[in-house]
């Protein structure tokens, strides 16, 4: 499909998470894609159970692992970051509450919008989809993406540059001026076969600054997934574990996911956030019983409403805050719901639903404007050939693209030269990150698969702020 190409020769796309993960590529010429499912000729079943042997078999980190071109979704896995930004309007209402824990609860229904497009609506099930593997990004692959204007909420900007191979890590930048609204994200995998899933650990973290609230920063990690299905050729993720978002302000979320177990308690894409204080905010008090970003009018509208959609529900408690806590319960994948401590079930309300809203389109310029490094480019011809079902020829045209990028780290490593990112700088020593940290890893006894202290920052965020 080819995107539309307006008079600023900006093409508009719809998102992936609703649309081939193509993009802009114009398929038009090529045949119909083949069915969802592993091709059935005799080549491809063999290559198949081949593979399989190799998985259940394989130690170590999967990533390194070659797959075989018919279980290849056509798109970088650095494209995926754009799926932060399905809901551009929740990322800017987050500083819209003078209230420090309405700004956190505002910053937890922005972090669940982000699950569904990142991790489920990617495939429709009962079309008989499945979960496919995305391309490993090659060293400074780069992605970008803008989303308009709507409703107030400011153009939203997303820069995104793979910032190292060997072990991977792609870095992703997000900025609102209008809003003062700063992201820097970064994230690998480490990813291993434990009984008859694939495992997969997330490593990395994610600062949040609002500008207009005299630089408040979040820091939240990432949640682990679970790839199911393996074995049945339909593979499907899971989200496991504790997530945490911490904020200067004081207050902290913690998030748990939970699945549907194999006896069938439980449901699919469960999560559950507590967010609590967990030390003093910059002026000491936290106001009660006033409006919060708890629920929407309605779920049959979209979410395109800065404020006007987040709700004028007000939660009150006899309780300090101090010792209070609001629990976000539900399906990240759908509806959740949201109540304060002190209060019984039947007064929870409703927080979000993601599976009524539809994610804003990006942005993104024609192919041909596109620069050598960006995504679409670089993986170009190995799509064109996925789409088409020749996965020969896909398997020949990723092998040429990644062993031109050997040659080239070679080419570097016998001049001597050290390859450094064009977007992003790996910042140390960074205190205030630290203490956030510090929070998780001290306050609340968790673990973070992480460096303190360190992490990938887009240079022209560095730059603002020296």
């Amino acid at each position: 499909m080819s995107g539309t190409t307006t008079p600023s020769s900006i093409s508009r796309t719809h998102s992936p998470t609703h649309s081939p993960h193509i993009g802009e590529l114009d398929t038009t010429d090529l045949p119909p894609p083949p069915a969802d499912a592993p091709p059935a000729n005799s080549e491809n079943v063999a290559n198949f159970r081949s593979f399989m042997k190799t998985l259940a078999s394989f130690t170590g980190d999967l990533s390194s692992m070659t797959c075989p071109s018919f279980l290849l979704s056509p798109i970088s896995v650095l494209e995926y970051s754009g799926y932060w930004c399905d809901y551009p309007n929740l990322l800017a209402a987050i500083t819209q509450f003078n209230d420090p824990e309405d700004r956190m609860i505002a910053c937890v229904k922005w972090f669940i919008s982000s699950l569904a497009g990142s991790y489920t609506s990617r495939v429709q099930k009962h079309k008989g989809e499945w979960e496919k593997k995305p391309y490993n990004p090659v060293l400074g692959e780069q992605y970008f993406a803008k989303w308009a204007d709507v409703d107030g909420s400011g153009e939203t900007e997303m820069i995104c540059e793979q910032v190292s191979h060997h072990p991977p890590v792609s870095a992703f930048y997000i900025e609102n001026k209008k809003h003062g609204i700063y992201v820097n994200d970064h994230n690998g995998q480490k990813s291993g076969v434990k009984g008859v899933s694939v495992h997969v650990d997330q490593v990395g973290h994610g600062t949040i600054h609002l500008m207009q609230r005299d630089g408040e920063m979040y820091y939240f990690t990432l949640p682990s997934l679970v790839v199911n299905g393996l074995w049945y050729a339909a593979p499907y993720l899971e989200l496991t574990g504790t997530t945490y978002i911490v904020s200067t302000s004081g207050f902290t979320s913690i998030i748990e996911f939970s699945g549907k177990s194999w006896l069938g308690g439980g449901e699919r894409h469960h999560f559950k956030a507590t967010i609590q204080r967990t030390g003093p905010s910059p002026n000491g008090s936290v106001k009660s019983g006033r409006s919060t970003p708890s629920a929407e009018k309605s779920h049959h509208h979209g979410p395109g409403k800065l404020v006007k959609n987040l709700s004028s529900v007000s939660i009150n408690s006899d309780k300090s805050h101090k010792d209070s806590h609001v629990i976000i319960e539900g399906q990240w994948s759908g509806a959740s719901t949201i109540i304060r401590s002190g209060h019984s079930k039947s007064s929870a309300v409703p927080f979000y639903d993601t599976s009524v809203h539809q994610p804003e389109p990006r942005i993104i310029k024609p192919l041909e404007e596109q620069g050598e490094l960006e995504s679409h480019r670089v993986w170009k011809a190995t799509s064109y050939a996925i789409i088409a079902g020749d996965y020969q020829l896909a398997s020949a045209e990723k092998s040429k693209l990644e062993n031109g990028k050997r040659a080239e780290r070679k080419a570097r490593e016998g001049r001597g030269e050290k390859w450094t990112p064009a977007l992003f700088e790996d910042v140390e020593d960074d205190e205030e990150l630290r203490a956030l940290q510090e929070v998780v890893t001290v306050t609340l006894k968790g673990k973070i698969r992480d460096t303190v202290g360190r992490g990938w920052v887009a240079k022209r965020f560095i730059e603002m702020r020296n």
